[in-house]
């Protein structure tokens, strides 16, 4: 995986981007994942996107979501929100038939307005 201040700058840029009738939006930790890689393949380095069967932190999704909690939680970087959304009514929900998220999967962030 990429400096992680490197790809904390995309994600910046991300989240700045990302509105809805000129609302800033919030982007689960999955979606931020697939937006830097399309954007730069080569961020994740090694790290699987995020699929059906990892269990571990070795995920770019997995690795966003800990490393933009911890950085918050720390006071390591400001205008940042983060939420939870409830996983109730998610459990048979899926992207593509390959990845199954978890309740961990969807911490979501956004800059607000």
């Amino acid at each position: 995986m990429e400096n992680w201040d490197v790809i904390r700058s995309y994600i910046t840029n991300i989240l700045l981007t990302q509105n809805y009738n000129g609302t800033r939006c919030f982007l689960t930790a999955y979606q931020i994942a697939v937006l830097l890689d399309e954007q730069n393949p080569n961020l994740k380095g090694d790290l699987p996107l995020g699929e059906l069967g990892i269990e571990t932190s070795n995920s770019f999704t997995k690795q966003i979501a800990w490393r933009l909690s911890e950085d918050i939680k720390k006071n390591r970087i400001n205008g940042i929100e983060k939420l939870f959304l409830s996983t109730k009514g998610l459990e048979s929900f899926d992207f593509n038939k390959e990845h199954i998220p978890s309740a961990k999967t969807f911490s979501i962030f956004r800059i607000p307005d």
